[in-house]
C-alpha cells in the first residue's frame, strides 16, 4: 500500500497491508558509471509488524506516520524508536500502541514535580526528558476526533500534517490539516482530542495528496463509475478545481519539488506527469512510465540531502 521516503537519511518505508508490517530499506547511489544507479544494502528492516497499516509519510525529523485501518487512527513511530529498532535495542514485536495523550500526561506530571523550576519546564521539554520506550503513539483517533474518518493519504509539511478522508469527507473533511506534534484540545465531555482543521469538504472522500506551495492536489473517484479525478485545492481561497478527469483510478500523487507532478493510475497501469504550477483544467499530460497496478509513488532526487551522502557511503 503506502510508501514513504526519508529524504534526509535515504530510508524507504513500505507498508505491507497483507502481513501486516512496515519494512525499511536503505537506498544508496552508484555513481561510478555514466549515469547514477540506485541500489539497496539488500537488508530489509522490519520496523513494525502485527498492527494493520495502509498509508505512510515521514516528517522532516524522520518520524514515521501511518494510518491504521482497524481503528481508523493516525499513528506515529518516533525517529528515536526507529533508531533503537535498527540498533537492536528494541524488537519490533515489543512495540505497544499508546495514546500520545498518556505521554503528554506523564510529561506534565514530570514538569509539575520538578523542584524549584517546574513552572519553567514546558511539556515538550518534559517529554524529551522521558526515556525512549518501545511505543507507537496514537495521535489522531477516529473515536475521539470528528475530523478523522477512514484516513488515507498522509503528507507531512514542516510541523503540519495533512490527510485525506476516504469516507464522510463532506462532514469530517475531504482534506484535514493537523500537526506532527499535535496540541491537545480539552473537550467538555472529557474526550480530549488533538487539534485538527478541515480545509475542504468538497467531496465525499479522497485518496492521496501532494502539497505544492499553497495548492494541494488530491486524487478521488469521479462522478461516474470507473472514472477518477485529480483535483486542486487553492488553500488561500478554498477554491477546488478538477484538474484531470481522463484517468480511471488515480491514486498516488508526488511532486518533484520543482515544476512537475506525477500521478499513478491504478486501473490504467500507468504513471503520468503534468505541470504543477498551473491552476487550470486539462493541463498537458505526458506518460512517465508503464507500471501495472501503479498505486503509491515516491520521488528520489539528487537535490535531496540523502543523495550525496549515499554516494559517499556507496564508494566507501
Amino acid at each position: 500500500m503506502g510508501i514513504a521516503f526519508d529524504k534526509r537519511n535515504g530510508f524507504l518505508y513500505v507498508a505491507d497491508q497483507g502481513v501486516p508490517a512496515i519494512y525499511r530499506y536503505k537506498i544508496l547511489v552508484d555513481n561510478s558509471g555514466s549515469e547514477p544507479k540506485l541500489f539497496t544494502t539488500k537488508f530489509r528492516l522490519t520496523v513494525m509488524q502485527g498492527h494493520p497499516v495502509q498509508f505512510l509519510t515521514v516528517d522532516m525529523d524522520g518520524n514515521l506516520f501511518y494510518t491504521a485501518p482497524d481503528t481508523n487512527n493516525i499513528n506515529r513511530i518516533d525517529a528515536a524508536v526507529l533508531a533503537k529498532i535498527a540498533n537492536g535495542d528494541f524488537q519490533q514485536s515489543a512495540l505497544e500502541i499508546v495514546s500520545q495523550k498518556t505521554i503528554l500526561a506523564e510529561a506534565s506530571a514530570l514538569s509539575n514535580s520538578s523542584s524549584n523550576s517546574s513552572s519553567n519546564i514546558s511539556a515538550e521539554a518534559a517529554t524529551d526528558a522521558l526515556p525512549v520506550e518501545p511505543q507507537i503513539l496514537r495521535l489522531y483517533e477516529a473515536a475521539a476526533n470528528p475530523m478523522v474518518s477512514s484516513p488515507a493519504g498522509l503528507w507531512a509539511d514542516g510541523l503540519d500534517l495533512y490527510w485525506t478522508n476516504t469516507r464522510d469527507g463532506e462532514a469530517s473533511g475531504t482534506i484535514v490539516k493537523g500537526e506532527t506534534q499535535p496540541t491537545l484540545v480539552s473537550n467538555p465531555n472529557g474526550t480530549d482530542y488533538f487539534v485538527a482543521e478541515a480545509i475542504t469538504k468538497a467531496s465525499p472522500g479522497a485518496f492521496n495528496l501532494a502539497k505544492v506551495g499553497s495548492t494541494i492536489f488530491f486524487s478521488q473517484n469521479g462522478t461516474q463509475p470507473g472514472s477518477g479525478l485529480v483535483s486542486a485545492l487553492l488553500t488561500t481561497t478554498g477554491d477546488v478545481l478538477n484538474v484531470l478527469s481522463s484517468l480511471e483510478r488515480p491514486r498516488g500523487i508526488v511532486w518533484d519539488r520543482d515544476q512537475t507532478l506525477f500521478v499513478a493510475d491504478e486501473a490504467g497501469g500507468k504513471v503520468w506527469c503534468f505541470p504543477s504550477g498551473r491552476f487550470m483544467a486539462n493541463p498537458p499530460l505526458q506518460l512517465a512510465v508503464n507500471m501495472a497496478g501503479a498505486y503509491g509513488l515516491e520521488l528520489l532526487s539528487e537535490a535531496d540531502p540523502w543523495y550525496y551522502n549515499s554516494i559517499t557511503s556507496s564508494v566507501s
